[in-house]
């Protein structure tokens, strides 16, 4: 899907396009809820799943993650530590903030880190309405070689990231609403009882 891209958008048109919209959505973002339908791939193209969803973000590194269908999952961040729940293994595993980066997408919606410092931008230009940027990280341990962005006129709209073992996952976000007041109580996370905690902060 990722190489798909690469043949279908035009590299030259629209100049820059991408990385304004990338500018403007990190530096005016405070808060985003939105829908999402997340489509997994292996390394030959041939679909694996498909989930959907909703997130909620709220900068710095307050974020939440649920998954719906086709497992209920849910990934959370307090802004200190990052809690990842599985309800059908009733499996909570914790990590700090800075031990999760890389492992999920919220994180670099969510994280403060200048852009550019993280990651090495490249304006891909415009499609069907679709302004497109890549992102490849600077730290080579990060769990994504290359992570995609495509801007609307209004919003973060698309999402692809490869990861370290050709898997490729697409996210698209559907009734997206930016800097609205959120509850604070969609960022704090307890494990249910009776779940199995692995946690991997060093605080027990």
């Amino acid at each position: 899907m990722l190489t798909g891209l690469l043949a279908v958008v035009p590299t030259t048109a629209y100049a820059e396009e991408g990385k304004a919209r990338l500018r403007e959505f990190v530096d005016e973002l405070v808060t985003m809820q939105a829908g999402f339908e997340q489509t997994l791939t292996d390394e030959t193209g041939k679909h694996i799943e498909t989930s959907e969803g909703k997130v909620f973000i709220q900068r710095p590194n307050k974020f939440r993650w649920d998954y719906q269908t086709l497992y209920e999952q849910s990934i959370v961040a307090d802004g200190q530590k990052v809690w990842f729940y599985d309800k059908d293994l009733a499996q909570v595993t914790v990590k700090s903030m800075n031990a999760a980066l890389g492992s999920t997408p919220a994180v670099l919606l969510g994280s403060n880190n200048a852009i550019d410092e993280e990651f090495t931008v490249t304006d891909l230009g415009t499609r069907d309405g679709i302004a497109w940027v890549e992102l490849l990280p600077k730290d080579q341990e990060n769990q994504f070689t290359t992570v995609r962005l495509g801007f609307d006129q209004s919003t973060l709209k698309e999402m692809e990231l490869l990861d370290n073992f050709g898997q490729s996952t697409y996210i698209r976000f559907n009734k997206a609403e930016r800097n609205i007041t959120l509850n604070p109580e969609l960022f704090k996370f307890e494990p249910p009882p009776g779940v199995d905690l692995i946690d991997s902060t060093g605080s027990q």
